[in-house]
């Protein structure tokens, strides 16, 4: 083989391989953007997934100030007034005078601490901001009971170590696997396997229809020694621990309509 035949099969065999990597990549690639996105396992009355991003991302507010971070929820609106919800314990020991509440068109709204409700023995607060833009607010009134093995979304915005960061908005699937008859304290009763984060709490649980089922509170884990007390004072087993310890909390819509009237 003369060497320009030689030189001209070693380019061939050289691009050959190129291009073979590259398919490699873009199979891989899109692969992990299939594990990347939750897979949406709701009956065919539900929304999208898209449509679910929109809609979950339309009524969560990033609630924070100097000191603290969470999220909220746009509950419902009566003419310019807003009512936002959120856990109580997202607010509870900030020592600023103002909250910034951030909505989905970056539209800071800023709201007196004083002006603040906060609801005794339940972990739940809220307030109103006015404002003439026009916001969506959540399908609450609307909603069915929840069941366990539902899917459910949970809604917030995660915090970085500084609280002054966020990482921006984030939707997380899950099922709901316990549903407990007597309240943990704070007003918890729905367990799910969602992997929720610091800076979701006051977030929405929602179902496959959009509806806002729940507030989320509690995270999987927690790295203090949190003990699951119910509400009459007595203390869950050691295996209800266990199992309670591998979800994230929230606090059913069903209480929120119980406690909450048409506030606005």
């Amino acid at each position: 083989m003369g060497r320009f035949a030689y030189f001209l099969v070693m380019i061939i065999l050289f691009l050959s391989g190129v291009v073979g990597v590259l398919l490699n990549l873009d199979n891989l690639f899109e692969d992990l953007g299939r594990f990347a996105q939750p897979q949406l396992s709701c009956a065919a009355t539900s929304l999208s997934l898209s449509e679910l991003q929109a809609q979950a991302n339309a009524i969560t507010v990033k609630v924070f100030a100097e000191d603290i971070s969470g999220s909220g929820i746009l509950l419902q609106k009566k003419e310019n007034s807003y009512l936002v919800i959120t856990n109580d314990h997202v607010i509870a020991y900030s020592s600023s005078d103002e909250l910034n509440i951030k909505t989905v068109d970056g539209v800071l709204h800023r709201v007196k601490l004083s002006a603040i409700t906060r609801l005794e023995n339940k972990d739940l607060a809220w307030f109103t901001f006015d404002s003439e833009l026009d916001y969506q607010v959540s399908d609450f009134w609307k909603q069915t009971p929840v069941q366990e093995n539902q899917t459910v979304f949970v809604a917030g915005f995660p915090i970085e170590a500084n609280r002054q960061k966020s990482r921006g908005f984030l939707l997380t699937q899950g099922k709901i696997v316990m549903i407990i008859p007597k309240q943990l304290t704070g007003g918890y009763q729905l367990g799910y396997s969602n992997d929720v984060q610091k800076g979701m709490s006051g977030g929405p649980v929602l179902n496959c229809q959009g509806q806002l089922v729940g507030v989320n509170g509690l995270h999987k884990h927690p790295i203090w020694d949190y003990r699951y007390i119910f509400e009459d004072g007595t203390i869950a087993s050691n295996n209800e621990q266990t199992k309670m310890r591998s979800l994230s909390w929230g606090i059913s819509g069903q209480l929120l309509k119980q406690l909450i009237p048409h506030l606005i």
